[in-house]
């Protein structure tokens, strides 16, 4: 049975996250397989084997909110003890809402920061080419799709660059 467990905590209480017998609460006795735990990097940076059970299978993420309208830019990055099968069950879950790509645990970091955090960004630049067309007399819904809709434009023009 393939189990994915997406894990949001915040680091500091997953050393001491066991179960009511007092094991890991990521590989319950119950379990033929180990769980592939999916982690979100901010949420547990450097999860480790010791932290999640012995056998459990890491898989760590950074989706971003484009991921709610199908676009999102997403990366992961295998560690303790996951493998190729880990890789592709993950991947086709994270390719379902956009792009999804493998790098390296310290690359991580670098993900957050563009695609994590892009969004935000983005949705302030558009905002302020929107202030400023309002400032020269646009109503604001007019402005604001236009702002976008330049935005959606030099995107396209971007990604056919290649």
């Amino acid at each position: 049975m393939l189990m994915l467990i997406p894990l949001t905590l915040v680091p500091h209480p997953l050393p001491n996250y066991r179960n009511s017998s007092g094991g890991s609460a990521f590989t319950p006795s119950s379990l033929r397989t180990p769980p592939r735990a999916v982690s979100h990097p901010s949420a547990l940076p450097h999860l480790s084997r010791s932290a999640a059970g012995p056998e459990a299978r890491i898989v760590r993420v950074m989706p971003n909110t484009p991921c709610l309208v199908g676009a999102a830019a997403a990366a992961m990055c295998l560690g303790g003890g996951s493998g190729p099968e880990d890789e592709a069950a993950v991947h086709a879950l994270l390719s379902s809402v956009g792009k999804v790509f493998t790098v390296t645990e310290p690359q991580l970091s670098a993900v957050t920061g563009v695609s994590g955090s892009g969004p935000a960004y983005m949705f302030m630049i558009i905002e302020a080419l929107a202030d400023g067309g309002v400032k020269a007399g646009l109503p604001r819904d007019i402005a604001l799709a236009l702002a976008a809709q330049v935005w959606e434009d030099g995107v396209c023009e971007q990604k056919g660059r290649g």
